[in-house]
């Protein structure tokens, strides 16, 4: 988990010496995974380990999408659209929404299926 903390401050470091709206989301982000690094520490969830595993799987989508789209390799069309805007004169709210949206609604799922290939889902109904 720490890998991914410090790739988050390395894009978001570069962001700012290049004053790059890129970086909006990942300092936006950066805290979820470092909030859920320290719960997984207390021994917050009922299971640690396969929380930060998923959490590590869930960051990795973002980190993987975004070395692509710098190294000019081909990526989703929901991050391109989202990279792709980050010379325009949008808001930091519709910056930061943008990379929102697409890792919550194409990167969430992605990083379930993967952690949880081939395991059974228990459902605790109350």
């Amino acid at each position: 988990m720490q890998e991914v903390l410090q790739q988050l401050d390395v894009i978001i470091d570069t962001a700012i010496a290049n004053n790059n709206c890129i970086g909006l989301f990942a300092y936006i982000y950066r805290r979820t995974p470092a909030q859920i690094l320290k719960e997984v520490e207390l021994g917050s969830f009922e299971d640690n380990e396969h929380m930060e595993k998923f959490d590590v799987e869930f960051a990795n989508f973002y980190l993987d999408v975004y070395n692509g789209y710098v190294n000019n390799s081909k990526v989703s069309k929901s991050w391109q659209f989202a990279f792709d805007t980050q010379k325009d004169s949008l808001t930091i709210l519709q910056h930061i929404m943008l990379g929102i949206n697409t890792h919550i609604n194409l990167d969430l799922g992605l990083a379930a299926s993967a952690v949880m290939h081939g395991k059974e889902i228990i459902v605790n109904k109350k």
